[in-house]
């Protein structure tokens, strides 16, 4: 089943990578390049944009 990654748009998010890398911070756009490649932009904590592809995600739960 795939997941359906723009409903995490916009939300406060907690998020560990298969590299181990922990974030916080709200997903800013979710960009679907086609063919299952799929970016997620999170502004961190610390007023940072990050981007990286959903398939490195371990980890994802929506905070309040």
């Amino acid at each position: 089943m795939e997941l359906n990654w723009n409903k995490f748009n916009g939300l406060k998010v907690h998020l560990i990578l298969k590299n181990n890398y922990e974030y916080n911070g709200v997903i800013q756009a979710v960009n679907d390049c086609g063919n299952g490649l799929i970016f997620l932009e999170l502004l961190d904590k610390f007023g940072k944009i990050v981007v990286f592809a959903t398939g490195e995600i371990k980890f994802i739960e929506v905070k309040e």
